[in-house]
């Protein structure tokens, strides 16, 4: 789905974001450390009632959480407040080093690991945060507050160019479509020539901000409700940062009639599944017996496991079962110490991703996340290549720490 179509369907919710002054300066602020209402308060320039209700509207969205007084950015809001800030701050090239600088390279194999390695850059607000706001407002809300304008912008960032065909997927009329135009040429993010409508240097800028916030912006709206209770924990900054990549998934989810509807779909992927990589620190017999049919069946398959698990599966009710799989030349179990993500399988055709319970280190099993988009697809398999860099096989794991084990 293109950025211009997930626009189409949360575009309202989108807007309705940036038409409050009070929710990006809290977003933005938020960057900066954990604070009180009578902070958020003093910094913004709101008074206490109209903070209160923005703040209760993003936790709504699972942007922000709190605790006793104070309240932070959760790690989707975190995401959200850095695409959004080079919108009100010169830091477009600020931020764009910083995640060139944690790129993520992972630790080899071996080495020790000093700290979180999936923690994120610092991006601190500019003191004089409602200055730099009030500088930006106008050509911000300009675009962001006008649905026809940013579908402009984005349809011309895709490649649109053609005065008339620009027209005909606004869907504007002739006069509508040209005060539009207008005003956007005025706020100098057009250039209209006779080769057609082109975005300016400044336009592009602005643009392609927008084109990382919508999709990261979709993905929150789409499973509000399922973000006020989870939570993305240990992955790397440069996924994170990419998050918006998973904006065109669902939730599977058990209730009360279908009590086993997830762990079922899961097996449906594995048994269609031509490759598969996997990160994980839980085991289930189910899942191995799955697993190792389809890899029998000569389909290839990794499967990253912690050190924790790694132990577990050479007990007496797994050792078998692994010590078999591991014959077959196109699987490997393999171990890492980093700090694993949600439990995660990426296969030819679909992600599947078990994410943690809010303030918890606890999967849940009930709700499957679940995604066929070549994007996210794209994505898992990058964050499963990360993991893998700095995993060694088991065997070879369990003979290094055989003492200790």
């Amino acid at each position: 789905m293109s950025v211009v179509s997930l626009y189409d369907r949360f575009g309202s919710g989108i807007r309705d974001l940036f038409s409050s002054a009070v929710s990006i300066k809290i977003l933005l602020l938020l960057l900066e450390s954990d604070y009180s209402i009578p902070s958020i308060c003093a910094r913004t320039g709101h008074v206490h009632a109209a903070v209160l209700t923005r703040i209760r509207r993003l936790e709504e969205h699972g942007i922000l959480s709190h605790q006793t007084e104070t309240y932070t950015l959760t790690t989707l809001g975190t995401v959200l407040a850095t695409k959004v800030l080079p919108l009100y701050t010169d830091r477009v090239a600020a931020v764009n080093r910083e995640e060139e600088k944690i790129h993520d390279t992972p630790p080899a194999p071996g080495s020790p690991i000093h700290g979180n390695i999936a923690k994120m850059p610092s991006f601190a607000p500019p003191p004089d945060l409602k200055d730099h706001y009030q500088q930006r407002m106008k050509e911000i809300n300009l675009v962001c507050r006008s649905a026809i304008r940013t579908r402009m912008l984005l349809l011309l960032l895709e490649g649109t160019t053609d005065r008339d065909d620009l027209r005909r997927a606004t869907g504007c009329g002739a006069s509508h479509f040209r005060t539009n135009i207008r005003k956007l040429i005025d706020a100098e993010l057009l250039n209209e020539s006779m080769d057609g409508i082109f975005l300016t240097p400044r336009g592009e800028e602005l643009t392609s901000l927008l084109s990382e916030i919508v999709p990261v912006t979709a993905l929150i709206l789409r499973h509000q409700k399922f973000w006020q209770n989870h939570e993305l924990k240990n992955l790397p900054w440069f996924a994170l940062a990419a998050i918006g990549d998973l904006a065109e998934s669902e939730i599977i989810h058990d209730d009360g009639k279908e009590y086993f509807t997830t762990y079922e779909h899961y097996l449906g992927i594995i048994a269609s599944a031509r490759h598969i990589h996997g990160i994980t620190g839980m085991a289930n017999p189910g899942i191995a017996d799955a697993i190792t049919r389809r890899v029998i069946e000569g389909f290839p398959g990794e499967i990253i496991v912690t050190p924790e698990l790694a132990c577990y599966l050479f007990e007496d009710h797994y050792r078998d079962k692994v010590q078999y799989i591991s014959t077959i030349p196109h699987f490997r179990f393999l171990v890492t110490e980093l700090p694993i993500p949600p439990c995660m399988t990426v296969t030819d055709a679909y992600l599947s991703m078990k994410l943690f319970l809010k303030g918890s280190d606890t999967y849940d099993f009930m709700n499957g996340f679940v995604s066929t988009a070549p994007g996210a697809l794209a994505w898992a398999e990058r964050t499963f290549e990360y993991y893998r860099k700095s995993a060694v096989p088991i065997e070879e794991y369990i003979r290094q720490h055989r003492d200790v084990l």
